[in-house]
């Protein structure tokens, strides 16, 4: 997958905007790419004059987001059930009310991989930008699309599963 190039042209953003800053590695070698994006979208915030670039970063970083969680999902996710079409996945939290469901075919696999080389373009582009030759911020910009919907709150299972309960209390009672 394509994600491990994005991640390479975020981190070459942040040491093309820091390069002279002592311990940058060492900085680097902490942050997660939430963290870079953050400050990557800080950085270009306090240098760049320009709002229209600063919101167009604040979209690829958007996009980056969208598609770092979309490849963990796909890389974490658990199997739940196959079939000729592709699978579908589940993504266990700790956090119940943050579980996810989701479909995955290789197509999406497809679409996830061209969102990541999509993001690589763009963070060149920013790149150039703030570095070298301010090309023209480009006119049309996709959107990646998160694969997972959350799966039902606990509290709307049992809402939905408790007239059944009444029910059977009362076959129960009876």
């Amino acid at each position: 997958m394509q994600w491990n190039r994005a991640e390479y042209y975020l981190e070459e953003t942040l040491r093309l905007a820091f390069q002279d800053t002592p311990g940058l590695e060492f900085l680097l070698g902490t942050m997660g790419n939430e963290s870079r994006a953050t400050l990557t979208d800080r950085f270009v915030k306090s240098m760049d004059g320009d709002p229209a670039f600063s919101a167009y970063c604040e979209t690829v970083l958007t996009a980056m987001n969208v598609c770092r969680e979309n490849r963990n999902l796909i890389v974490h996710g658990n199997i739940e059930n196959m079939s000729p079409s592709g699978y579908t996945l589940l993504r266990l939290t700790k956090n119940i009310e943050k579980r996810l469901r989701f479909e995955i075919t290789l197509d999406i696999l497809k679409e996830v991989e061209r969102d990541c080389i999509e993001i690589c373009a763009h963070l060149i582009h920013v790149q150039k930008h703030i570095f070298y030759t301010h090309p023209a911020i480009p006119k049309q910009f996709w959107n990646a699309k998160k694969l997972a919907k959350k799966l039902p709150s606990p509290r709307s299972l049992l809402k939905t599963l408790q007239p059944i309960l009444d029910g059977d209390q009362l076959l129960l009672r009876s």
